[in-house]
């Protein structure tokens, strides 16, 4: 894949990031985190606005590891 094409998948996961739930979410942000991932290998820069997005989604997962502890 070029590295415009790793791009563009990037951008439509996570416009489908934005509206999904559940597990669908999960799978898709998994997705996401692949498509930055393959972006960076190639040697392309990632955009500061999906680097953000990767952020707060790293700080949900965190946050939902969280949820669920006993006080």
């Amino acid at each position: 894949m070029t590295d415009a094409v790793l791009l563009q998948n990037a951008q439509h996961l996570e416009k489908q990031i934005r509206t999904a739930s559940g597990p669908a979410r999960e799978r898709l942000v998994d997705e996401f985190f692949s498509a930055l991932t393959r972006l960076r290998a190639s040697g392309s820069a990632i955009p500061g606005a999906l680097r953000r997005v990767k952020a707060k989604l790293e700080e949900e997962a965190v946050e939902d590891q969280f949820d669920n502890m006993p006080v």
